[in-house]
């Protein structure tokens, strides 16, 4: 028999590559449920009637285009927040410690010294969880923008097909996968 530790390190291997399937998994979701390409079914842009948007234009074509929007935005949060962790650093500790950021902390310190001492505005742990949110939703934005632009739209037939037939099995099967591996490396890890 294998020693539990190693049997905990294949499980806990298991989970990230669960993790990584299932943000994957959650971006194609969110995709299709804001209606972004390849999955805009309701509205087609290419074709001669732009859908829906025909009953409208100036304000209230621009208040829709904005609920649009807004709605990737909250998506991109909700997967920053739940895969990305959040307002965390990004970037591991040991390549910070090799990276010489004395002087842009220095400078980015004075620069930011009147708002942090002086008129108390900033909490410098909040600024940077913020600033790395930020970071990372307007990532999962662009990237969004990216596969509009780049990815053919799916007729029905191949929507229903790749929804029922392929995302929603291998959901299951990572549902499994993680509950039986989060058990495994919790009790045994």
């Amino acid at each position: 028999f294998y020693p539990v530790p190693y049997v905990s390190s294949i499980f806990a291997f298991v989970l990230v590559i669960c993790t990584v399937l299932l943000f994957g998994l959650y971006l194609t979701g969110a995709c299709a449920e804001i209606n972004r390409i390849p999955f805009d079914l309701p509205e087609a842009e290419s074709e001669l009637v732009s859908g829906y948007n025909t009953e409208y234009s100036g304000i209230k074509f621009a208040i829709f285009f904005l609920a649009e929007f807004t709605n990737l935005f909250v998506v991109s949060s909700i997967a920053t927040v739940m895969f990305l962790g959040g307002g965390d650093n990004p970037i591991p500790a040991w390549i910070l410690a090799k990276l010489p950021l004395e002087p842009i902390s220095a400078g980015l310190g004075a620069f930011l010294s009147p708002l942090i001492n002086d008129l108390k505005l900033i909490n410098p742990a909040t600024f940077w969880a913020a600033f790395w949110v930020i970071v990372k939703v307007y990532s999962i934005v662009f990237f969004a923008i990216l596969v509009r632009g780049t990815l053919p739209r799916f007729r029905i037939d191949q929507l229903m097909d790749f929804g029922w037939k392929r995302l929603i099995p291998l959901a299951l099967i990572l549902f499994i996968v993680v509950v039986f591996a989060r058990t495994w490396v919790v009790c045994h890890g």
